[in-house]
């Protein structure tokens, strides 16, 4: 067997890509580009979906860092100021 692991995203480049070559061919079919027994409307799903596996194996993956949070953690066993201690005073 094999270890390594696979790179990317290729599933969601090859969904996206679908997409935007429906969504070209779509465009240049309704701006009377191409006619609607043209090829080209069905090839460029193809081409797009292809063109984005490709992409989606080749990208980086970014990997997520443990960061600083940009707030200071506060406290919470005694209150802030005295506004809260006596609401919970008249809660009682």
């Amino acid at each position: 067997m094999s270890d390594r692991r696979a790179k990317g995203h290729p599933v969601r480049g090859g969904i996206f890509g679908l997409i935007a070559g429906f969504l070209i061919g779509v465009d240049l079919f309704l701006f009377g580009v191409v006619d609607s027994d043209s090829a080209l409307i069905t090839i460029l799903p193809v081409v797009f979906a292809a063109i984005g596996i490709v992409l989606g194996v080749t990208a980086p993956i970014k990997r997520r860092g443990r960061s600083e949070p940009d707030i200071e953690t506060v406290d919470e066993s005694a209150p802030a100021s005295g506004a809260e201690s006596d609401t919970a005073e008249r809660l009682k």
